[in-house]
């Protein structure tokens, strides 16, 4: 699964969805969105079960950083709302998780299934959904960016990118 950002799309754009495209991978299928001139945000598509798919972004092994929550956790929330409100899983929907087969850790939202299949499941809600979890990721890179909890952090957010 590839990390966030990418300055490759890996897929073309058409003239009916010129923001997002599709890339069909051996895992997963992947939802490529324009952010800015060579900058892609690149989420996948994995099924769930029980008529569900999780929208996946991985942050790679960004989150390891979080070594002493109970001194980390209070400076992230005077610092960074959105990162902070995705750590204590009070994000509407959305959240952060490790699998333990997996080194890397993903933000995840769980989408509807129309589909037998995610490639077939994509329906303009699941685009929506996908729009509004890029845009929540942004903010968290913003924040860490502009206004890091730690120094190291923002030096971290390198490793977001393929």
């Amino acid at each position: 699964m590839r990390k966030l950002f990418s300055e490759k799309a890996g897929a073309t754009f058409n003239d009916g969805l010129p923001t997002t495209t599709v890339c069909v991978r051996k895992d997963c299928v992947e939802l490529v969105s324009k952010v800015d001139r060579g900058v892609y945000a690149v989420t996948s598509l994995v099924s769930a079960g029980n008529g569900q798919m999780r929208l996946i972004a991985n942050w790679g092994r960004f989150f390891d950083r979080i070594q002493n929550p109970e001194v980390q956790l209070p400076r992230c929330k005077a610092t960074c709302p959105v990162l902070y409100k995705l750590l204590t899983d009070s994000l509407d929907g959305i959240t952060l998780a490790k699998r333990k087969d997996e080194d890397d850790y993903s933000v995840f939202r769980l989408v509807p299934m129309a589909g037998v299949i995610p490639l077939l499941s994509i329906t303009k809600e699941v685009l929506d959904i996908n729009r509004e979890l890029v845009n929540t990721m942004i903010d968290i890179c913003n924040e860490l960016l502009h206004n890091p909890p730690f120094p190291g952090w923002k030096d971290g957010l390198t490793g977001l990118w393929n």
